[in-house]
């Protein structure tokens, strides 16, 4: 007997399983008697009447785990264990660390924003950690992000105004949000991958790196594919993560879009250094005012009005630059800051059917402008119903 008790030995998990309670949870809830009595019929008759109830015990628990996770996050290239352990190595406390990140976009546009065609943007991220707290910033060219225990900052360079949410950061940074936090990586992107979401993972071993890769669906709806590929979770996207596997540090990360069967990457970690970091990062501008975007008051919105409405009648107000209406819709001081110069005198012409796309709850109305140099602006206004239902805009001009 004593090769059946090797047998029991080598099935013991080695070490404490360390895992989320929500991979837990996930694992637990798949592990029903449907998925005991299948994994129990792929092990030999002969062997089960061989083996002592102990071991054929433990061969069914690990068999059950192993399926579970199979099925849900991993293909056996890589050992259940592996993953379930994951947490030995990621979640140790984090050191500090600095990344070069380049992604297709425009610089003054805002960091969620991805565009096929753009050329490379360059990005730098620190982010610091102290006493379990998380202070980060990330910055391009034109456009600052920060964040700490009192919420996410954003502004632009040269604009005394910007905007504060205790929202989490992925309202500002968007897919920025994953890569303050890579040692959660891993385990978030498996947690995701389920037959209902249609994202796909696959976890692989190449000598001492484990490499990750997903792929997910577009999410919104794009009966009008106005907002398709406009960010990464408006995109399909295959999403690619390279760690070190005994560190479980990444090292390497890639975002491709697919768009007519055709990859574009339009993020690459270029490097990430780990530790080395200054005590301190950079403070907030003291020269900037910052706009609470979770006040539900501010501004008061357009009330009453259906959305072509709402925004013919922001629209008509550029033209005498009438603060009673433009400042109900948009903060005056960021009108006055960003668009009073260009759109002063401006006259609307036309105004279409709105439409939703993406999976934001902005309505888009397409507008055409004469502007003051008498040439034709045509653009989709995005305007957003705030919480007492009046519309406000949010993007378009």
């Amino acid at each position: 007997m004593e090769e059946y008790n090797d047998i029991e030995r080598l099935l013991r998990p080695g070490r404490d399983i360390k895992a989320s309670p929500e991979l837990r949870r996930r694992v637990e809830l798949a592990m029903d008697e449907n998925l005991m009595a299948r994994s129990a019929r792929l092990a030999s008759p002969r062997l089960r009447l061989r083996l002592r109830p102990a071991a054929w015990g433990a061969i069914c628990a690990v068999m059950a785990v192993a399926a579970v996770l199979m099925i849900f996050v991993i293909p056996p290239r890589v050992t259940a264990r592996e993953m379930l352990s994951w947490g030995d190595a990621a979640f140790r406390e984090m050191p500090d660390f600095s990344m070069t990140v380049e992604v297709r976009t425009r610089p003054m546009e805002n960091f969620a924003a991805i565009s096929l065609d753009g050329e490379l943007v360059t990005h730098r991220m620190v982010v610091s950690r102290r006493d379990s707290s998380v202070i980060w910033r990330i910055e391009k060219e034109g456009r600052v992000a920060a964040g700490d225990s009192t919420g996410t900052y954003s502004w632009i360079d040269g604009l005394n105004v910007g905007w504060h949410t205790q929202s989490p950061p992925e309202r500002i940074v968007g897919y920025f949000s994953n890569l303050l936090f890579p040692e959660k990586i891993m385990e978030r992107e498996l947690l995701a991958c389920s037959p209902e979401s249609g994202v796909e993972s696959r976890v692989r071993r190449d000598g001492d790196k484990l490499i990750l890769t997903v792929r997910a669906p577009a999410l919104g709806d794009f009966s009008n594919p106005y907002m398709l590929n406009a960010t990464i979770t408006e995109s399909e996207n295959i999403r690619r993560y390279e760690f070190d596997a005994s560190t479980k540090r990444l090292e390497s990360c890639s975002v491709s879009v697919v768009d007519n069967g055709r990859e574009t990457e339009v993020l690459r970690l270029k490097d990430i250094v780990y530790g080395g970091m200054e005590d301190t990062l950079p403070g907030l501008p003291e020269n900037v005012r910052f706009i609470e975007l979770d006040s539900p008051d501010s501004p008061s919105g357009l009330a009453g009005l259906g959305p072509e409405e709402a925004a013919s009648v922001f629209l008509d107000a550029l033209r005498s630059w009438d603060t009673s209406v433009i400042g109900k819709a948009i903060d005056l001081s960021v009108a006055d800051k960003l668009y009073r110069d260009e759109f002063s005198g401006a006259v609307l012409t036309g105004i279409g059917p709105s439409f939703r796309s993406g999976k934001g709850e902005s309505v888009f109305v397409p507008y055409r402008l004469k502007m003051p140099d008498g040439s034709v602006r045509s653009h989709n206004l995005s305007v957003t119903q705030n919480s007492v239902g009046a519309w406000v805009v949010t993007g378009g001009l």
